[in-house]
């Protein structure tokens, strides 16, 4: 390995080492989290513009090669679909088992939320 530090080679890495390391990666994600949440509103904003753009014209680049991928995934799809209206009218009508099945669905979504604010959250890096 002629790139690796000398430590790396013989597998002689210290403890001074292995936290320069990571003082080194703490550094790294508290610059990251900074460019992230120093990110103007009006910068997220055309970022979500731009995201939005490449995402529509998508179909204008898809290739002979993505069919691959396309043609089984627009095949579930379609059979997702198909069967939507059948399986919906088969699920139970029960006032109690809907109760359970919303009760599930709002611990899901509190859920989702509470892990979004987490990752979100500046305090974290403080963690780290």
């Amino acid at each position: 390995m002629p790139d690796a530090p000398k430590e790396y080679e013989t597998g002689n890495i210290s403890a001074g080492n292995i936290s320069g390391n990571l003082e080194g990666s703490r550094e790294y994600a508290s610059r990251e989290s900074h460019s992230l949440f120093g990110h103007s509103l009006l910068g997220h904003f055309g970022d979500f513009l731009q995201d939005e753009k490449q995402i529509w014209s998508s179909p204008a680049r898809v290739r002979f090669s993505d069919a691959t991928w396309l043609v089984p995934l627009g095949g579930l799809a379609a059979g997702l679909f198909a069967t939507d209206r059948q399986y919906s009218a088969s699920l139970p009508q029960n006032p109690t088992t809907i109760h359970h099945y919303k009760t599930v669905s709002n611990f899901g979504l509190a859920s989702l939320v509470g892990a979004s604010a987490g990752l979100a959250s500046p305090k974290l890096e403080t963690v780290l």
